[in-house]
């Protein structure tokens, strides 16, 4: 055997030695209370729980049953959720963590970015998610305050200035979705939609929709206004105007609920109506009137 050998399988034995002997002898206690105290000190508004936590070849950290919480309401919940830094962050100021994560029964992916400026870390997450169940997402509900099924996909992009003011923007593709509000509307316990695309941007805690696109078999609408989020969820403030499209289908279901004179007034020669939500999240104002 050549010397040029030996020396690369005794290398490559080290490599192989050390990598188990920091598998087995990991700090996982000392490294999660790390990374938990971090979280406490930048968004100390913010609990954050690890279950299981463990390196994974190369230069990665591993960790299952992770929460995010604030105030004992639980905010995300991964079942497993893998951290590795950028490569070429590890030689700049400005940093880099990739992520991974198993989550309401769907993947995520994505980077997160942190700058220095002023004093102070400005922080930025690109990501993008794939197949997440939504009547999986309890924070999602009670956020809209209606319940909500079907597989959702997307991406998000949100800049986060000292954690004080949110920038950012979405879209959210959703199929197979039902639709169930904290109230029956017009005599209909739930809606369903094969599809709906959803696009809008944040700023602060208002939501502006860019478009909302709903395709299903009662009925096709489209929808576009704001939504400034406030607590109690309740507090919300409404301001939407949504075209609605009748199909067929929600037309034969509402010959049993007395509401089919309704839509007959608001259809008169058109095919759709214009509707305008307002007032509170809690207690919504609904105006009805003809397409504009």
């Amino acid at each position: 055997m050549t010397k040029t050998r030996k020396i690369t399988l005794f290398v490559l034995y080290a490599v192989l030695v050390g990598a188990l002997l920091l598998y087995v002898l990991f700090p996982s206690d000392a490294v999660r209370n790390a990374i938990v105290n971090r979280i406490q000190r930048d968004a100390p508004d913010l609990q954050l729980s690890i279950g299981d936590l463990k390196p994974k070849f190369p230069l990665a950290l591993s960790m299952k049953d992770v929460i995010f919480s604030k105030k004992e309401t639980v905010l995300f919940f991964a079942d497993r959720l893998t951290l590795r830094p950028g490569w070429m962050s590890l030689f700049t100021s400005d940093k880099e963590i990739i992520f991974n994560a198993i989550a309401y029964q769907g993947n995520m992916s994505g980077v997160i970015s942190s700058t220095r400026k002023s004093g102070s870390d400005i922080f930025s997450i690109k990501g993008i998610f794939s197949g997440l169940q939504l009547d999986r997402i309890p924070a999602l509900q009670e956020q809209i305050n209606i319940g909500l099924s079907g597989t959702a996909s997307g991406q998000l992009h949100f800049d986060d200035v000292s954690v004080r003011e949110t920038i950012g923007s979405g879209e959210v593709f959703v199929t197979d979705c039902v639709v169930i509000p904290s109230i029956s509307m017009i005599g209909l316990d739930t809606l369903n939609f094969n599809r709906i695309d959803l696009s809008f941007d944040v700023e602060g805690n208002k939501l502006e929709l860019q478009k909302g696109d709903f395709q299903g078999p009662e009925l096709s609408a489209t929808l576009s206004g704001s939504i400034v989020f406030e607590t109690p969820n309740d507090r919300s403030v409404l301001n939407l105007d949504i075209t609605v499209t009748p199909q067929q289908q929600l037309l034969s279901k509402l010959d049993n609920t007395g509401s089919a004179e309704l839509f007959s007034s608001l259809l008169s020669e058109q095919d759709d109506f214009n509707l305008r939500v307002t007032g509170l999240l809690g207690t919504p104002r609904w105006a009805f009137g003809a397409s504009r």
